[in-house]
């Protein structure tokens, strides 16, 4: 019992109820002709001695047993039974595309819920729990509580997602809420399909994990692309699918435009292994009104987000390219005259006039002279030369960097897909630092590398007027012109610098990227649901599919959001993920292992209590009849 002492209380008041039927006992005087008929009723042993009637008043041991119930309770009686108990507790349900694989009853993510699920119903009273969905980004589904049916309907809210992204945000964010707190414990419930996770701080909780999920029978779209031919006569995709699986597979691939059947394959996969396709398409074959080309694997297998891909098929308008340049690079020149579409005009930098900037898609500076210190607004291409104002994504840094090492570069950048840059040798390189509304796609040890900006006309981050791309070292101050990544990275450049304003929708996004609406517009979700969008961006884009904008006024537009991850379409499950935290005394202990805790009964004593008291009020009214 954890109050033992309360069942001293059944002494007061047992003795008080004792005390009440001893003087309960009242008699009137009256006045009788004899006393022979009363002498057994009047009797000294039936009637002067009280303790004859405490004897037989079956409502005395009724309300005596109903105070032997209520100082039971009072006492909190218990048992030691397994449970979690005494603790506070941080569950992150992982909510990746991988989860979404079908190898057990219900699917990964509902079973990752009825792990949850059990885990708060065997909580104690004295638990705390929080609840975080790592999706396409990390969601508080409910602070520490513990209240078991609030946490449960929290749980409720729960929802997959097609996210390629690991769940390290999540955790940081679940240790957040527990730090500082007693026997505080972060349990992460996935399937361990993740890369390995290092230096993580959950401000000194421990950490564990729990698996679900057994199957690895998958094959997947991992890169998909679509690009004009070098001539424009047609157009070719690029298509990389892996097999995933430790069986081999065959499936078979089919290229679409909406409804249309462009082209099929059937692609022969050994176990584990990765095959990348590169399939011409005529441009006769592809309707002129289409605006992407899927890839589709028209086979079941344990996971579908990886089996569909969209890619933005090309524009076909002519690019007018403005490049200001001297006489001293012809390799720049050339690989601008490769990229499909594009027509080159060049003129000396002392020619440039800055309202031509207007009439061309994109102007291309590569000189040492300083460009004109107000450009206006439009698509810029900066080699060596740093500009400045407004457009200008970077600012000098100081001194020039002597052979700076490429030691890594963003893959995902529209810049450098297709692109490898390692072993690419800088000679002489600029010193910069990035605008706060740039980002650095190429880096070095000291200094940015290639930096990529986009800015509207009124100053404010995001897809608008201006696009801008520097590169710290002109082409002939480097090995980069003799690499075959250097054509592509100008045809990424070109595609992406001058591509049109109102087609910036019209492009692949990878699940949780933020895309920029008019305000007052409304989008269609992949799943076919509309919403209203009141500010100028929408970032509910967890599910892969295609996505129509439909803007105030104006032609509706579309974009595509697809997987496109080697390690979600690797859905083998790891019992033992791999995460390093940095700052815990005890890694690994388990807190959803069963341990001894206390089980309170008192409940199993009020309930015959209360049910005790009716049948005493029954029977004493039953008496007064």
């Amino acid at each position: 019992m954890l109050s033992p002492l309360a069942l001293l209380w059944l002494l007061p008041i047992g003795g008080a109820i004792t005390l009440l039927y001893l003087l309960k006992q009242k008699r009137e005087n009256v006045r009788i002709p004899s006393l022979m008929l009363w002498e057994q009723v009047l009797s000294p042993v039936a009637s002067a001695s009280p303790f004859q009637k405490l004897r037989t008043d079956p409502l005395l041991l009724l309300q005596l047993l109903a105070a032997l119930l209520f100082c039971l309770a009072l006492a909190r009686p218990f048992i030691w039974s397994d449970s979690v108990g005494g603790r506070t507790i941080a569950l992150v349900i992982d909510a990746s595309a991988s989860m979404n694989a079908t190898d057990v009853p219900g699917g990964r993510f509902e079973s990752a819920i009825g792990e949850a699920r059990q885990i708060i119903e065997k909580k104690s009273p004295s638990d705390s729990i929080a609840l975080v969905l790592a999706g396409t980004r990390p969601v508080v589904l409910s602070a520490l509580s513990a209240d078991k049916r609030r946490l449960l309907s929290a749980l409720r809210k729960a929802a997959p997602s097609d996210a390629g992204n690991g769940p390290r945000e999540a955790l940081l964010l679940a240790g957040s809420l527990v730090a500082s707190r007693p026997d505080a414990r972060v349990t992460l419930i996935t399937d361990g399909a993740f890369s390995r996770q290092d230096e993580l701080s959950l401000g000194g909780a421990s950490l564990s994990a729990v698996t679900v999920g057994k199957g690895s029978a998958n094959v997947g779209i991992t890169a998909f692309d679509v690009r004009e031919e070098a001539d424009a006569a047609g157009t070719q995709a690029f298509v990389t699918v892996q097999n995933a699986d430790a069986k081999p597979h065959t499936v078979p691939l089919a290229l679409r435009s909406g409804d249309k059947l462009i082209e099929a394959r059937e692609i022969k996969l050994p176990a584990g292994e990765t095959r990348s396709l590169v399939i011409p398409l005529a441009n006769t074959d592809i309707p002129p009104t289409a605006d992407f080309l899927s890839a589709r694997i028209e086979s079941g297998d344990e996971l579908l987000a990886d089996n569909e891909a969209s890619a933005a098929l090309p524009s076909r308008r002519a690019i007018r390219v403005l490049l200001v340049a001297g006489n001293d690079d012809p390799f720049l020149e050339r690989a601008l005259s490769l990229a499909p579409r594009v027509t080159v005009q060049r003129v000396s930098p002392s020619a440039f006039a800055p309202k031509s900037v207007s009439t061309h898609d994109l102007v291309v500076w590569n000189s040492e002279n300083t460009p004109p210190a107000k450009l206006p607004a439009g698509r810029y291409l900066f080699f060596g030369a740093i500009p400045t104002g407004d457009i200008a994504p970077v600012t000098s840094g100081g001194a020039n960097i002597e052979s700076p090492p490429i030691l890594d570069w963003d893959r995902a950048s529209p810049l450098l897909r297709f692109t490898d840059l390692s072993g690419v040798r800088v000679r002489l390189a600029r010193k910069v630092t990035p605008a706060p509304w740039a980002s650095v796609v190429v880096e070095s040890k000291t200094a940015p590398l290639v930096v990529l900006g986009e800015r509207s006309g009124s100053g404010v981050a995001g897809r608008g007027e201006t696009r801008v791309a520097y590169v710290a070292f002109r082409p002939t101050q480097s090995d980069f012109p003799l690499r075959v990544a250097f054509p592509v990275f100008i045809s990424n450049a070109v595609a992406y610098l001058a591509g049109r304003t109102d087609a910036d929708q019209a492009r692949v996004l990878r699940p949780g990227d933020t895309v920029p609406i008019p305000a007052g517009g409304s989008i269609t979700r992949s799943d076919g649901k509309s919403e209203s969008v009141s500010g100028g961006t929408f970032s509910a884009t967890d599910r892969v599919g295609i996505y129509t904008i439909t803007p105030p006024n104006g032609a509706k537009s579309r974009f595509a959001v697809s997987l496109l991850s080697a390690g979600e379409t690797q859905i083998a499950p790891d019992t033992s993920p791999q995460i390093t935290v940095t700052d815990i005394a005890k890694e690994g202990t388990d807190p959803t292992k069963p341990r001894k805790s206390p089980q309170e009964g008192w409940v199993y004593f009020a309930a015959p209590l209360l049910i005790l008291l009716a049948f005493e009020w029954w029977l004493f009214h039953r008496r007064k009849r």
